[in-house]
């Protein structure tokens, strides 16, 4: 469901005059509104902050408990905001400690002389954040209400039933948000990479596929799966079809019919672009097709099946974007189409999100389409490839399950130490059994320690140079 975050003006003198009204396409990437993190996974002490093309915004939770952003630079002196605290509802600044009430007014600087004014300019702008089924949304360009089209997203209307299971998940990712759509509108490379992976595929269903699909032009476009996409289970349960739509600028929906009308099954992926050389995946699968053990499973734990999921592709993808901006393929100035040998069987669909990013994409920093391609910032810094930093700390669950595995690992230990002293003063047959306990209580907190550890490790890092 939608839930406006309401937006009041920091002070009458920094409206702009209304600006004309343009058509969403022409108005550029900047111009739409994107998905940030899942509700549930912003503290309600903290302050968040969040990357759009490099363009630096602020989430945190006023003294209501709603959502408000900020752009994240203090007008004092371009300190982050975000490095500062929330005080009842307020930010404060960390650097000299001025405080803005979630409308973006300043409402108090230290330093200020007893009945001094608060200047205009030391006010913010707010940015435009909407809560609609869990999704925390940002806007961060100019006011939405002076564009046509440029319209919050609306709820999706499968999540509203009861009998609708829903997966989230999300991650940061060392590569752009265009590398991302691609591999996930690549279907034909599931099979292959993805082999006998639960949510991925089986090397023996690997095979031509063939596609319908509708060029919607700025807004993406839409494929129907021409392949079978059936199995052996029960006829109910059959898929009669399935489509894919690349919702531009950042969505990638696949959805699923069935032989049984009240079914549903669908996977939405957005992409976040944080900067020139990350993004943000929002993995969001729902249905009333899981079955009841996927049903059960705690948060944290599919959430470590999904980063193994996603670090099978994440060297391929890291590797794949490396060569195309070797030197050769720079110095050479042509897009995609100068270094892919696409064949139609396979292809077709992240050929035509190249050419989309050709009509409609080329304002993002790096940008590589089928026929063209952006100036790109050199890579300065090895990526972070660590649970830890792209996905954990972020996580409202996986944080939490870290702490309790911690303090789990230390009070078995001590468990352990207890019960190997008392094994050691213990008359037979007490000692044996005290021994056995001790060693009991070993092997569980190693148990503990390996998934404690699985979620801050570095499946990629042993691979670095």
């Amino acid at each position: 469901m939608e839930r406006a975050v309401p937006m009041h003006p920091a002070d009458p003198d920094l409206q702009d005059p209304p600006a004309p009204e343009r058509e969403l396409p022409d108005a550029g990437l900047l111009q739409h509104w994107y998905p940030a993190a899942f509700e549930r996974d912003l503290a309600a002490s903290e302050l968040t902050r969040i990357t759009v093309f490099g363009r630096g915004f602020v989430l945190f939770r006023n003294d209501e408990g709603e959502i408000s952003g900020l752009p994240d630079r203090c007008p004092h002196r371009s300190a982050r905001l975000s490095d500062g605290r929330l005080v009842n509802g307020q930010v404060e600044c960390l650097y000299h400690g001025w405080k803005f009430e979630s409308g973006g007014a300043c409402v108090h600087i230290p330093q200020l002389p007893e009945g001094g004014q608060i200047p205009t300019r030391a006010c913010l702008d707010t940015t435009p954040v909407r809560v609609v089924d869990g999704l925390v949304w940002i806007f961060p360009g100019e006011n939405p209400a002076s564009l046509k089209g440029a319209a919050p997203p609306e709820p999706m209307e499968a999540l509203a039933r009861d009998d609708v299971h829903v997966i989230d998940f999300a991650t940061d990712l060392p590569y752009t948000h265009a590398a991302l759509i691609e591999n996930v509108l690549d279907f034909a490379h599931i099979h292959i990479a993805h082999d006998g992976v639960r949510g991925g595929g089986h090397r023996s269903h690997a095979g031509p596929l063939r596609f319908e699909v509708e060029d919607r032009g700025a807004g993406g476009f839409t494929a129907r799966f021409l392949s079978s996409t059936s199995d052996g289970s029960d006829a109910k349960e059959r898929t009669t079809g399935a489509t894919v739509a690349f919702d531009a600028p950042h969505l990638v929906h696949y959805v699923s019919t069935f032989n049984d009308p009240s079914k549903v099954s669908g996977l939405a992926l957005y992409a976040l672009p944080l900067d020139e050389h990350r993004c943000r995946l929002l993995y969001r699968a729902y249905g009333n097709t899981f079955p009841d053990e996927d049903r059960r499973r705690p948060r944290w734990k599919e959430h470590l099946h999904q980063m193994f999921l996603l670090e099978q592709d994440m060297s391929v993808v890291l590797g794949q974007s490396q060569e195309l901006r070797s030197d050769e393929l720079q110095a050479d100035g042509g897009g995609l189409r100068e270094a892919w040998l696409p064949i139609k069987s396979s292809d077709p669909l992240v050929i035509l999100y190249a050419k989309w990013i050709d009509a409609h994409g080329q304002e993002a920093p790096g940008a590589l389409g089928w026929s063209t391609r952006a100036p790109a910032a050199a890579r300065a810094e090895v990526p972070a490839t660590d649970r830890w930093t792209l996905h954990t700390r972020h996580c409202s669950d996986c944080l939490r399950a870290k702490d309790d595995l911690e303090r789990g690992v230390q009070g078995r230990l001590m468990a352990a130490a207890g019960l190997t002293l008392l094994a050691a003063i213990l008359p037979f047959p007490w000692g044996i059994a005290a021994a056995a306990l001790a060693a009991a209580a070993g092997l569980w907190a190693r148990s503990m320690h390996a998934q404690r550890q699985a979620l801050v490790k570095d499946p990629l890092g042993q691979r670095r140079p």
